[in-house]
């Protein structure tokens, strides 16, 4: 087996590496589920208030939408997609994760799926990484924005693994 990075004609090289490095990522966390999580595990809570597998993957597809669509893009993300409405009402850093949707795992993975080659066709039809974001007082390039999802993405890839794992050896 040989694994690499493809290249992307027509698109900056750094913002390239970006994206297959995310869609590798994901390809590797997703693998090392090894089986779809059952709804009960999805929803599954290891203390009240907690993260879950399905909370942190509409968390996930949150991030992705507000930092493409809301901030790079300056568009409106509606309050009635269901990462959007999940992430209004978490506080991860309190923490507060609300009980997710009892949904089968399809529902989330096409959701996740969905939103994430939608977010590369916005990185691709972009294709300025050196384009500045001012807010307030702090800057962003679009190449660190996309680096960000990059890492989001892996961070809380781990952390759902981990879940599914807890769930699993307490129900054996």
């Amino acid at each position: 087996m040989r694994y690499d990075l493809a290249a992307i004609e027509n698109l900056h090289p750094d913002l390239a590496v970006l994206i297959e490095t995310w869609r590798d990522g994901s390809r590797e966390w997703l693998e090392n589920l090894e089986v779809s999580p059952s709804v009960e595990a999805i929803v599954w809570q290891p203390y009240q208030d907690g993260p879950s597998i399905g909370g942190i993957l509409l968390h996930m597809i949150g991030c992705d939408l507000h930092w493409l669509e809301e901030f790079a893009y300056g568009r409106d993300i509606s309050p009635d997609h269901p990462a959007v409405a999940y992430d209004l009402v978490a506080k991860q850093d309190i923490p507060y994760w609300p009980t997710p949707p009892a949904k089968e795992w399809a529902w989330y993975l096409d959701l996740y799926q969905s939103e994430r080659e939608s977010a590369i066709a916005k990185i691709m039809a972009f294709n300025q990484p050196d384009q500045v974001f001012a807010r307030s007082t702090t800057e962003y390039t679009f190449r660190w924005i996309i680096a960000h999802l990059v890492e989001h993405d892996s961070y809380h890839g781990g952390q759902i693994i981990l879940l599914h794992e807890m769930w699993k050896k307490l129900q054996a």
